[in-house]
């Protein structure tokens, strides 16, 4: 654990560093590869990921959940890239394991869904998402999990919310404090 550290922190920063600095908006990366380096990765531009909700880690590649989709920047690279066609708002990300992940957010105004995703998977490292529960009723800003256990604050509410079954029902609870 502890020699992961250093390696978050430095794509932390990365992160960090991408927000700040513009960029080019239209090359692509083609060919086999981790996320990231596939033919739907577009470079970033400073304002595409201006606004970071959530950070992750997925063999070595740091994932950036964004209110304009999902971005990823492989170690090594410098410049962090667009993952998959979608530019839904990324909220509450949570890496579950490997190739898959966990959501909330808003639609991506091509798509005719509520306003707030509910709770969202994908199983393929985020080239596409579906819906686990809460559509149109709730919009996760933190999600953390271990193993089928979920834990989510819910911003249209203030609730804090628990799932012991991977997100499909949820149960309220007290929050330690005004939230």
């Amino acid at each position: 654990m502890r020699a992961r550290r250093p390696l978050l922190l430095t794509f932390t920063l990365l992160a960090v560093a991408l927000a700040a600095c513009g960029g080019s908006d239209d090359a692509t990366v083609s060919g086999p590869g981790p996320p990231g380096s596939g033919p739907n990765a577009q470079s970033a531009s400073g304002s595409a990921l201006a606004h970071i909700h959530g950070l992750g880690v997925s063999d070595d590649t740091l994932l950036i959940a964004t209110h304009t989709g999902l971005w990823v920047a492989p170690e090594g690279q410098t410049q962090a890239r667009r993952f998959g066609k979608s530019t839904q708002d990324i909220m509450g990300f949570s890496v579950l394991d490997g190739d898959r992940f966990i959501g909330s957010g808003h639609p991506d105004p091509s798509q005719n869904l509520p306003p707030n995703l509910g709770l969202i998977e994908s199983g393929d490292a985020g080239r596409s998402w579906k819906n686990i529960s809460l559509e149109g009723e709730a919009d996760f800003h933190v999600l953390e999990s271990s193993g089928s256990r979920v834990y989510g604050f819910d911003g249209t509410q203030g609730r804090l919310m628990v799932s012991s079954d991977g997100g499909e029902s949820w149960d309220q609870r007290t929050p330690p404090a005004a939230m």
